[in-house]
């Protein structure tokens, strides 16, 4: 009598790493915890640049905004980033002046995280609600989206406006912009990235970005800081979203969606 074969068990891909990377000054951070439950095994590199009591703060000067961190994350763990890194700010909460909210943005990448399957099939660059962007792009002063509405004169950058500032810092090879036309801006600072996106830029292009950064110390509203935001994308990203961003621009235009006053000029001619 034949003896039966044995059943072979087929080994689960055990889930792609993931870090959660917050870049923290004074907004609450109650979410955090909320976030980390839905992604079992994630790290969490909490940056504080504020007063914040919080155990888990990994202590940084208070320079730039998010992106300050964010640079600083990538050159410390550029050989042992996570197989996915999600970045972001800390305030989550609905101002009213923004449409969808950071917390909408967030929780478009973590929703669909907790999925194993996606988690594992996740390659690239993920942010949500994309914008265009153009060369001439250029900011001087900045409307405040606090309560007290100030208006701020910016830190200027070494170079301007955002086009040659772009080829500088981003990419050099896209003479022509053709690179940022597709891929547009996301906005919020918020987003998630895979290791070998993140690796195959140089790590001197962190070095650079982080001393521009630093070039404005002493000034926490700085130009660079708006051009870093429009330029997640166009750094790490592959895929184009160029109708995407001029529907968007269109309906916010048209009053259909609360557009985001911020990124108001980056169509500008």
């Amino acid at each position: 009598k034949p003896q039966a074969k044995p059943v072979q068990q087929v080994k689960e891909e055990p889930p792609k790493s993931i870090d959660l990377v917050v870049a923290a000054y004074d907004a609450p951070l109650d979410w955090i915890d909320t976030q980390l439950k839905k992604l079992p095994g994630a790290r969490l590199f909490l940056y504080c640049k504020g007063d914040s009591q919080d155990p888990r703060c990994i202590r940084l000067d208070n320079v730039g905004t998010e992106e300050y961190a964010f640079f600083v994350h990538l050159l410390r763990h550029y050989r042992d980033l996570a197989d996915i890194t999600i970045f972001t700010k800390d305030n989550m909460i609905d101002t009213g002046y923004y449409s969808p909210t950071a917390l909408d943005s967030l929780n478009s990448i973590t929703n669909p995280l907790m999925n194993v399957d996606i988690r594992n099939q996740f390659h690239g660059f993920h942010a949500r609600s994309w914008y265009p962007v153009t060369e001439k792009f250029d900011v001087f002063k900045y409307h405040a989206s606090s309560s007290d509405g100030k208006v701020k004169e910016l830190c200027r950058p070494s170079v301007s406006p955002y086009g040659l500032w772009y080829k500088r810092f981003i990419n050099p090879d896209d003479t022509n912009y053709t690179r940022m036309s597709c891929v547009t801006a996301s906005m919020h600072g918020i987003f998630a990235v895979s290791r070998d996106r993140v690796q195959r830029v140089p790590r001197s292009r962190f070095v650079d970005l982080l001393s521009e950064v630093e070039y404005c110390r002493g000034h926490n509203a700085f130009t660079a800081g708006h051009y870093m935001e429009r330029s997640w994308g166009p750094l790490f990203s592959d895929e184009c979203h160029h109708d995407e961003a001029w529907a968007n621009l269109k309906m916010g235009s048209k009053g259909l969606v609360e557009f985001n006053k911020r990124f108001a000029q980056v169509s500008k001619e």
